[in-house]
Protein backbone atom coordinates (compact mmCIF):
# COMPACT_ATOMS: atom_id res chain seq x y z
CA UNK A 1 0.00 0.00 0.00
CA UNK A 2 1.48 3.15 -1.24
CA UNK A 3 0.37 6.62 0.98
CA UNK A 4 1.43 10.30 0.67
CA UNK A 5 4.00 9.43 3.82
CA UNK A 6 5.66 7.70 1.46
CA UNK A 7 6.00 9.73 -1.55
CA UNK A 8 9.57 11.70 -1.90
CA UNK A 9 8.16 15.03 -1.33
CA UNK A 10 7.45 13.88 2.36
CA UNK A 11 10.35 12.31 3.31
CA UNK A 12 12.54 15.29 1.51
CA UNK A 13 10.62 17.97 3.82
CA UNK A 14 11.12 15.55 6.70
CA UNK A 15 15.05 15.84 6.16
CA UNK A 16 14.90 19.23 5.52
CA UNK A 17 13.20 19.96 9.15
CA UNK A 18 16.02 18.16 10.71
CA UNK A 19 18.63 20.21 9.37
CA UNK A 20 17.91 22.97 11.86
CA UNK A 21 17.61 21.36 14.84
CA UNK A 22 21.31 19.80 15.08
CA UNK A 23 22.32 23.26 16.15
CA UNK A 24 20.09 23.56 18.53
CA UNK A 25 21.12 20.37 20.54
CA UNK A 26 24.51 21.88 20.50
CA UNK A 27 23.51 25.05 21.75
CA UNK A 28 21.18 23.08 24.55
CA UNK A 29 24.27 21.57 25.88
CA UNK A 30 26.41 25.07 25.69
CA UNK A 31 23.95 27.07 27.04
CA UNK A 32 20.49 25.41 27.62
CA UNK A 33 18.25 28.60 28.22
CA UNK A 34 18.98 30.30 24.81
CA UNK A 35 18.14 26.62 23.38
CA UNK A 36 14.79 26.85 25.30
CA UNK A 37 14.52 30.35 24.00
CA UNK A 38 14.62 29.27 20.46
CA UNK A 39 12.12 26.74 20.53
CA UNK A 40 9.87 29.65 21.43
CA UNK A 41 9.87 28.69 25.04
CA UNK A 42 10.44 31.90 26.87
CA UNK A 43 8.89 31.51 30.52
CA UNK A 44 10.94 28.12 30.37
CA UNK A 45 13.56 30.01 29.14
CA UNK A 46 13.51 32.28 32.03
CA UNK A 47 13.20 29.56 34.47
CA UNK A 48 16.29 27.54 33.26
CA UNK A 49 18.24 30.83 33.31
CA UNK A 50 17.44 31.31 37.13
CA UNK A 51 18.21 27.66 37.42
CA UNK A 52 21.64 28.22 35.58
CA UNK A 53 22.01 31.54 37.65
CA UNK A 54 21.31 30.05 40.99
CA UNK A 55 23.92 26.80 39.82
CA UNK A 56 26.54 29.36 39.16
CA UNK A 57 25.88 31.54 42.11
CA UNK A 58 26.17 28.64 44.69
CA UNK A 59 29.46 27.73 42.97
CA UNK A 60 30.93 30.81 43.34
CA UNK A 61 29.27 31.60 47.18
CA UNK A 62 30.92 28.21 48.19
CA UNK A 63 34.04 28.90 46.27
CA UNK A 64 33.89 25.84 44.11
CA UNK A 65 33.02 23.52 47.50
CA UNK A 66 29.66 22.68 45.86
CA UNK A 67 31.10 21.28 42.94
CA UNK A 68 28.12 18.12 42.87
CA UNK A 69 25.31 20.43 43.27
CA UNK A 70 26.66 22.84 40.52
CA UNK A 71 27.14 19.76 38.23
CA UNK A 72 23.27 18.29 39.12
CA UNK A 73 21.76 21.91 38.26
CA UNK A 74 24.05 22.08 35.18
CA UNK A 75 22.72 18.44 33.98
CA UNK A 76 19.38 19.53 34.70
CA UNK A 77 19.29 22.29 32.40
CA UNK A 78 21.41 20.53 29.73
CA UNK A 79 18.09 18.12 29.95
CA UNK A 80 15.85 20.33 29.91
CA UNK A 81 17.02 21.91 26.93
CA UNK A 82 17.18 18.81 25.17
CA UNK A 83 14.05 17.37 25.81
CA UNK A 84 12.43 21.20 24.60
CA UNK A 85 14.59 20.83 21.87
CA UNK A 86 13.55 17.58 20.90
CA UNK A 87 10.26 18.06 21.80
CA UNK A 88 10.01 20.56 19.29
CA UNK A 89 11.73 18.91 16.61
CA UNK A 90 9.28 15.93 16.96
CA UNK A 91 6.28 18.13 16.56
CA UNK A 92 7.42 19.82 13.19
CA UNK A 93 7.93 15.85 12.02
CA UNK A 94 4.58 15.42 12.99
CA UNK A 95 3.12 18.19 11.50
CA UNK A 96 5.20 18.08 8.23
CA UNK A 97 4.11 14.30 8.13
CA UNK A 98 0.30 15.47 8.81
CA UNK A 99 0.87 17.79 5.28
CA UNK A 100 2.08 14.90 3.52
CA UNK A 101 -0.54 12.80 4.52
CA UNK A 102 -3.36 15.24 3.70
CA UNK A 103 -1.72 16.49 0.37
CA UNK A 104 -1.27 19.98 1.98
CA UNK A 105 2.08 22.40 0.77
Amino acid sequence: MNTCADSPDALYSIKRLNRGFKVLYLVAIILPPLAVLLCGKPFQAIFSLILLVLGLLIFIGTLGLANGITFVIWIGCIAHGMFTVSGRNQAARDRALGEAVRGDK
